[in-house]
């Protein structure tokens, strides 16, 4: 008597959703990062980028800084294991539109936007504040406006 298996036909068509929105559900972490960073001000990232159209493309800041902070959340912070994400992991998938980000690129675009990205802690606590999702009168009386 034969088994009961299911049949693992990986050759034929999967069923993939052609668009992004539908390879992960609505509730999904990635797309929370993709919220986050769309409602953040990077208006600081831009200095730093060519304006005549010259040189290589590059990654737009909001995906690069919802690439990093989706994968910080899940504990991935090194730029080759965040490069190894983007090749595996469905969420990193959909925030680059299936681009493997190179290791280096995050490594650069870091390290050249560290100031930038610290300032963007202080706008996400203030965007989970306003969400109900942190309490920030408690903290706000301790910090005095030299620690911000």
């Amino acid at each position: 008597m034969g088994r009961n298996f299911l049949w693992c036909d990986r050759e034929g068509d999967l069923g993939m959703p052609r668009s992004a929105r539908g390879w992960l559900p609505p509730e999904h972490l990635c797309w929370k990062a993709l919220d986050v960073a769309g409602k953040l001000d990077l208006s600081a990232f831009d200095g730093s980028y060519r304006a005549d159209r010259q040189g290589g493309a590059a990654y737009s800041p909001s995906s690069t800084v919802a690439l990093i902070l989706y994968c910080r959340s899940k504990g991935v912070w090194a730029s080759r294991r965040i490069e190894q994400a983007c090749w595996d992991d469905v969420g990193c998938r959909v925030i680059t539109a299936n681009r493997r980000v190179d290791h280096s690129t995050v490594a650069r675009f870091v390290r050249r936007h560290r100031d930038a990205l610290k300032s963007l802690f202080v706008q996400m606590l203030a965007l989970r504040g306003r969400r109900g999702l942190v309490d920030l009168t408690a903290a706000g009386e301790r910090l005095t406006d030299g620690d911000l």
